[in-house]
């Protein structure tokens, strides 16, 4: 660096008068803030303490994994580079979105040898140590190579693992390279001895080394100059550095920032400094995990992703371990080269207490104007089914929700599913899905029209078998109902899903597992267990509603894993809502073979899905080449059925448009 950044002017001279100080450098060294330790801000906050911190409890962090694919492509541009000689190691991070947190919380929680909150900006947590200095003596620890200490024979596992023996040598090298340029003497001292990262959801061992060397006796003078010949930090970057900061720039598609830059304190005698890893920032109103994995040639792309998520996501192995199962059952169907249709039913014959969807009940106002209504529904799927062919678009999913699409007539349902018949390709149709959810509103008649189409999924949620929880909750059905429309179903051929919900109104764990002994006498090819989120649109979040008993989550997907195992029934989706009781996942199980494709592009945001009537959202994704992204436009339908209707021919004309725009590029 030809010019001396003003952080690095700023250390010379504090350095000089041996000044105490804290600093911190962004990743590429070419920014950062120097602070007297007189004059630091109060909010700023740091702990740097060799002490183990007490034991906290779990950081619950409501988060988006990474998708697998994403990871993937980006993986396979830097293993080109490797593969060709380009770098030897290099390390590639993500920035990761997640639910709103507070920066401080995390902060007083967290366990880590170095803490970092910074003006509510951004907070860190982190075990690594950039370099220490003291006595002359410039020591430098690379960490690389982790595994849960939960597993068996862990430390030899790791050990013995010939890609992290790899990794390591390759980050020793390239470290004790680093300090040739401020040091003499420069050695070794420790090679790859186990470390403990504690963790509330289960320890880490971590492998690491000790290189020394020699500085001058005046080096307090010179601490800016040292610091800027050693960034940007060997091991976030890789080698040799500058080639792998030209990967790093073409495989990530984020600006790193802070994140894999440095902190450090000087006490007027010593330096301590650390890598800014396990970081969390808020970008305006959001909030970013950024993480990252070291990559070589004798890296994997599954087990780098096991990585980011023990890093990431706080993961115990076994939900580690079900992530990854989810992500091979989806992987068959996630494709770029068709599109979904949701088509919804603002109506519903009551609302649910816990319900915020699109769902309004057929009386005043509505029902003066429902006619009216029913026919926008049938203008907007044939002028959108149309355009679908006009373009030539492929159509693997149709998906019929709502409220409750049930509520229908059987003369409308009827009329509707022609409408979507004649309008719409269905040569390439793998699924067709309605979401008769709400049992009290079906017969033989509307399930034999809706066979009739070639509908092949069905909804039919009892939510819960307890009689006394449903009229809590504004739901209408006894079992004997349920039986004779699960019945009715099966009869015709429909694979049936079933929904529940954990967390309803004064359920207790042993009304769950009550429900659960129901569940276990049907036979269903969809089974989705949600957990109850209180979305500010409900009713219980008007009400102020907060469940008096704590679940036994434990006991609960005990009997959830029995029965699902017992019924040959597998996970193949999983996410988390905001507000959710308990922190839950909502998850879905399957029979081979049964999977919903629909649920799998929902949570996945793989590809377009157009959507049709009030309250639905379109949503149009294509894959931003410069970027190495999937970009997402969202266009959301007023949910409220008569705004919908008055601004439906405006509305459609602009939908159009997005669409064409989309696929004529």
């Amino acid at each position: 660096m030809n010019t001396l950044p003003q952080w690095a002017k700023t250390l010379n001279q504090l350095g000089e008068k041996r000044t105490p100080c804290f600093f911190v450098i962004n990743y590429q060294g070419t920014s950062g803030e120097v602070f007297p330790l007189s004059a630091l801000p109060k909010d700023i906050l740091f702990s740097f303490s060799e002490e183990k911190a007490a034991v906290s409890d779990p950081i619950l962090i409501e988060k988006h994994p990474i998708p697998y694919p994403i990871f993937e492509k980006s993986f396979q541009k830097v293993f080109s580079h490797l593969e060709k000689g380009d770098t030897a190691l290099i390390n590639l991070t993500f920035a990761t979105e997640i639910a709103p947190i507070s920066l401080e919380k995390i902060y007083q929680n967290a366990k880590a040898k170095y803490k970092i909150l910074y003006k509510d900006e951004w907070v860190c947590f982190s075990p690594e140590i950039f370099v220490k200095i003291e006595a002359n003596k410039i020591k430098t620890y690379p960490m690389k190579g982790t595994i849960s200490a939960t597993i068996p024979n862990a430390e030899e596992l790791l050990l013995n693992n010939q890609k992290e023996i790899d990794e390591h040598h390759k980050v020793v090298a390239l470290l004790s390279k680093d300090l040739e340029q401020v040091a003499s003497e420069v050695q070794v001292s420790k090679f790859r001895y186990v470390d403990v990262i504690e963790k509330s959801t289960g320890n880490l061992l971590q492998t690491s080394s000790e290189i020394v060397g020699t500085l001058s006796a005046n080096w307090y003078d010179h601490l800016g100059d040292i610091l800027v010949k050693l960034l940007p930090a060997g091991s976030i970057c890789g080698a040799p550095r500058e080639k792998t900061m030209e990967i790093i720039q073409e495989a990530e598609t984020y600006d790193r920032g802070y994140y894999t830059g440095i902190a450090g304190i000087f006490d007027g005698e010593s330096l301590d400094t650390c890598v800014l890893i396990r970081f969390i920032e808020r970008i305006g109103e959001k909030f970013y995990y950024k993480s990252g994995a070291g990559i070589t040639a004798q890296s994997k792309p599954e087990s780098e992703y096991k990585e980011i998520l023990e890093k990431i996501y706080f993961v115990s192995d076994e939900k580690r371990k079900l992530l990854l199962d989810i992500v091979k059952r989806q992987e068959r169907y996630l494709d770029k080269e068709t599109i979904g249709i949701y088509i919804g039913i603002a109506f519903c014959p009551t609302k649910c207490s816990y319900c915020s969807f699109p769902a309004y009940l057929l009386r005043g106002k509505y029902a003066e104007r429902y006619d009216e209504y029913i026919e926008s529904i049938y203008h907007e799927i044939r002028e959108i089914g149309q355009l679908t062919q006009e373009l030539g678009l492929k159509i693997n999913t149709i998906y019929i929700g709502g409220g409750t699409p049930s509520i229908l007539t059987a003369e409308e349902i009827d009329k509707l599913l022609k409408t979507v018949k004649e309008n719409y390709n269905l040569n390439y149709l793998k699924e067709f899905t309605f979401e008769a959810g709400r049992i009290d509103t079906l017969d033989e008649e509307k399930l034999t029209i809706i066979k009739s189409y070639g509908i092949n999924k069905i909804s039919i949620n009892p939510q819960s078998f307890n009689e006394k929880t449903l009229k809590l909750v504004n739901r209408y059905h006894d079992r004997e109902h349920f039986d004779n429309v699960y019945k009715l179903a099966k009869n015709l051929g429909l694979e049936i899903n079933m929904d529940l919900i954990l967390g309803l109104p004064r359920e207790t764990t042993d009304d769950i597992l009550y429900t659960m002994d129901g569940i276990s006498k049907y036979d269903m090819e969809n089974l989705t267990i949600h957990n109850l989120a209180i979305k500010n649109a409900s009713r219980l979040n008007k009400e102020n509603y907060a469940h008096e008993d704590v679940l036994d989550y434990e006991k609960i997907y005990e009997k959830i894993e029995n029965v699902t195992q017992n019924k040959g029934l597998f996970p193949y989706y999983m996410y988390r809502q905001k507000n959710s009781f308990q922190w839950g996942e909502n998850l879905g199980y399957s029979l081979n073979g049964s999977e919903s494709i629909y649920n799998i592009e929902m949570i996945e945001e793989n590809k377009t899905i157009i959507g049709i009537g009030a309250g639905a959202i379109t949503k149009l994704i294509w894959f931003d080449e410069e970027k190495n992204r999937d970009n997402i436009k969202r266009l959301v339908n007023p949910k409220d059925p008569l705004v919908w209707m008055n601004e439906l021919p405006e509305r459609l004309v602009q939908k159009k448009i997005e669409i064409q725009k989309l696929f004529n590029k």
